[in-house]
């Protein structure tokens, strides 16, 4: 008995000795695997940052060249200045009878008044700006290009415009507005929230969102801000490509409505023929005058871009086509970038109505009439859109106007650059991915008021590769219940949706008329927008 049962334990330890030695080996193993992939990790992050750089260098080629071509043809328009100036000097002293040396005389002087002051202002600015101008030379390998990167991120992004920072005198009350620094647009872009963290959707979130890859949310930061939609999902996501959406602020009360292209909810005629992307149109009332200067849509950022492209590139090509799309715009810094354009000039459509009377809020056409003395408007004179634009692109102009709390306003918006569906932005010599760049910030629909810092609506557009491309993002421990309620939102399908405008508002006044919720209404003096609803 004592010797069986000595074999049977021996057994058992050689079997448990056998699988120790099984286990280390399998852990060795696993080791090594993991050392494997993490090489590998390497080797994929150095061939991505070499394609950056070969990138970078194909951008700096290109710009290269296209100045070299404008070199040459400034250099044969001058060449041709000088060929036309020795024949009439050859003409006019010409030993011919009279009428030859006369034209001679005529054709010099045409030359010497209108064409050379030209070419000489042509060739000197060149020459001035070859001199000023460092750019590298061209880039052989690695090394060289590395160090060329180094010396370009040490540059800044130029700030604001001179004729656009103006620090506010006083807000309340509509003030006006001076012209002699730039700090007002830098502190009022300073107050950009960074716990917006807290409220950033999971990746869950977007797969059961009908808007998905893309979810609206309201700022979380902006504490006065109220929104009435009773289909909303996480992080008070809202509902677009729909139904006008009631809205109150500390400065504005009123509607809006958000359409976003190649959604699965976007209206199918909506965009039929036009090469927008986005639109955004919102109507109501002010709840004070506010300057027609620090009213501004655009975007802002709490902190520095990612992954930008050469600083000289930014400087010489995509500022200067953001400025010849809205000549008006300002441009924080790289630490904190924002880019504001006045609301006044950004939009597409501004409509000013009495109370009682506005148009439905898709179907309203330009018409300042009723305040075309306020704006400077001629006696006489009908403003078209680009006579507006035109005449408040000039900060003097947007100073002395105000938006008044008397009428009620409606303001279309709208963009073909970028595409808020696959987050890419489209000029037409490159496309940018800006979930790689943005850095887990998202783009917004804002309007605010930047002498005091009071946003007259702000919603965050976030989308499922931002948060899915940020480490801190994508990471986070979850918090909350991560499955989207749809007992209101998964039944607002495509078909459901209103496929034109005036659908859309069909649509939102038989949801009015069911007591889904309480629209606003131009003819209401009383806020409609109850504090028991949710706020963002």
């Amino acid at each position: 008995m004592r010797s069986s049962r000595r074999s049977q334990s021996a057994k058992l330890d050689k079997q448990l000795s056998t699988r120790s030695e099984m286990s280390q080996d399998s852990v060795a193993n696993l080791v090594g695997e993991l050392r494997a992939l993490q090489t590998a990790v390497r080797e994929i992050g150095g061939l991505i940052r070499l394609d950056l750089q070969q990138h970078t260098a194909l951008q700096e080629h290109i710009v290269g060249m296209l100045r070299a071509q404008q070199t040459h043809n400034q250099s044969f328009q001058l060449l041709g200045t000088i060929i036309a100036t020795s024949a009439c000097l050859s003409l006019a002293t010409s030993s011919s009878s009279w009428p030859i040396p006369l034209l001679g005389c005529i054709m010099l002087a045409v030359v010497v008044l209108v064409v050379l002051p030209n070419c000489f202002d042509i060739s000197i600015g060149h020459v001035v700006a070859a001199l000023r101008s460092r750019r590298p030379a061209a880039v052989e390998d690695g090394t060289e290009l590395q160090q060329q990167l180094g010396r370009q991120s040490s540059r800044t992004m130029p700030t604001l415009d001179a004729a656009a920072a103006e620090p506010a005198t006083t807000c309340q009350g509509g003030s006006h507005i001076n012209s002699d620094s730039e700090n007002d647009v830098d502190e009022a872009g300073s107050d950009v929230g960074a716990d917006w963290y807290e409220a950033v959707p999971y990746l869950e979130d977007f797969d059961e969102w009908p808007d998905q890859p893309v979810m609206v949310c309201p700022d979380p930061a902006v504490s006065k801000q109220v929104f009435q939609a009773e289909s909303q999902g996480p992080c008070q996501a809202l509902p677009i490509n729909g139904m006008p959406i009631p809205f109150e602020s500390e400065l504005f009360r009123g509607v809006i409505v958000v359409y976003i292209r190649h959604l699965a909810t976007t209206p199918s005629q909506l965009f039929k023929g036009k090469k927008r992307l986005t639109w955004f149109a919102v109507q109501g009332q002010f709840k004070r005058p506010v300057s027609m200067d620090s009213l501004v849509f655009g975007q802002e950022f709490s902190h520095k871009l990612s992954n930008l492209p050469a600083p000289w590139f930014i400087d010489n090509m995509l500022l200067p086509l953001a400025r010849k799309i809205s000549p008006a715009l300002r441009v924080g810094s790289l630490e904190q970038p924002y880019f504001y354009s006045p609301l006044i000039t950004a939009g597409q459509i501004v409509n000013v109505s009495r109370v009682g009377s506005a148009p439905d809020i898709m179907d309203a056409k330009e018409d300042t009439s009723l305040v075309a003395a306020e704006l400077g408007c001629k006696p006489g004179e009908v403003w078209t859109v680009a006579s507006r634009r035109k005449h408040f692109q000039s900060a003097s102009h947007r100073q002395k106007c105000r938006f008044s709390p008397d009428h009620v306003w409606t303001f279309h918006l709208w963009q073909e650059y970028v595409d808020f569906a696959s987050y890419m932005l489209n000029l037409s010599y490159s496309s940018y991915d800006l979930a790689q760049h943005l850095d887990g910030q998202p783009l917004q629909v804002m309007m605010k008021d930047v002498s005091c810092s009071t946003y007259m609506v702000n919603m965050h557009v976030w989308h499922r590769n931002l948060v899915r491309n940020n480490p801190h993002l994508y990471n986070r421990q979850p918090t909350r219940t991560t499955r989207t309620t749809r007992d209101s939102v998964g039944e607002r399908s495509t078909k459901e949706n209103a496929a034109t405008p005036a659908a859309a508002a069909a649509a939102a006044a038989a949801a009015a008329a069911a007591g889904e919720y309480t629209p606003y209404s131009p003819t209401s003096e009383a806020s409609t927008v109850s504090p028991t609803q949710t706020a963002a």
